[in-house]
């Protein structure tokens, strides 16, 4: 579940960067907040939950955190372009 919704949030920020490239700042600034926001709801929710996490899936998980991020960046660096 961690992971979908991650997913979800990277669908919404990258399909509102392309909205804000092509239609302009209504629809595409507030899909990009809304998928930034649900990025970072779902990180501090899973961490808060999941205090003792075994040292194994924590690196899994920071990894893909850590790409999730990247991604993220990523769509926003291209949406600056």
């Amino acid at each position: 579940m961690f992971f979908l919704n991650i997913m979800f949030s990277l669908i919404l920020s990258v399909s509102g960067g392309i909205l804000l490239q092509k239609h302009g700042y209504v629809w595409g600034g507030s899909l990009l907040t809304v998928g930034i926001l649900f990025l970072i709801y779902t990180i501090i929710y899973y961490s808060r939950k999941n205090k003792r996490i075994d040292l194994r899936n924590k690196k899994r998980i920071e990894k893909k955190i850590m790409i999730g991020v990247f991604l993220l960046i990523v769509s926003i660096a291209s949406m600056e372009t």
